[in-house]
């Protein structure tokens, strides 16, 4: 309403306040077992693809300006995040790859941001001039979580060896000793 920005985000507090509120009522209202959580979860998805898709209503928190409309189809969105993590929970094998990458989220995250500056791998990849983020938005973060959990893998590889070696130098000089 003041449109006044507080130092370290405070302003953008209150919003994100909101939403941590309105997640913990729906989680404690809603039984997972009643057929009313799947009729919301169709419901909120079809509100947020309609939002998202044919409007280009979202939500963007730092420009600290939120329509009744934008704040909809967050919550919207967050319940089919919701959906689909209850339903991913289910299968075994998306359970444990979702469990690993959950596991070194930390390096992932590192990985992120330092592709950014380091790897320019859109320009490797050009089809007919065109960049691949340009031809096609879905293959272009396809390739770039592919690559992600590639360099992931590398790196986690590298750390078990090194980690080895180590362990083996150690033991070797503590016998030694």
């Amino acid at each position: 309403i003041i449109q006044i920005q507080l130092p370290q985000n405070l302003d953008i507090m209150f919003i994100i306040l909101f939403f941590m509120e309105t997640g913990f009522l729906l989680k404690n209202s809603i039984d997972e077992n009643s057929d009313k959580v799947e009729k919301i979860g169709i419901c909120a998805f079809f509100v947020w693809s309609c939002l998202i898709w044919y409007r280009q209503i979202y939500l963007d928190i730092a420009v600290r300006f939120y329509p009744p409309l934008s704040i909809l189809c967050a919550v919207c969105g967050s319940l089919c995040i919701i959906q689909l993590s209850k339903f991913l929970e289910c299968n075994a094998l998306i359970n444990k790859i979702l469990s690993f990458l959950g596991k070194f989220s930390m390096y992932l995250l590192c990985i992120h941001y330092l592709n950014a500056y380091f790897i320019e791998y859109t320009t490797l990849l050009n089809f007919q001039g065109e960049k691949l983020s340009r031809l096609n938005l879905a293959l272009h973060c396809f390739v770039n979580v592919l690559l992600h959990i590639v360099i992931l893998l590398i790196f986690i590889v590298l750390k078990f060896f090194i980690t080895g070696i180590k362990n083996k130098f150690r033991n070797s000089y503590q016998k030694g000793l």
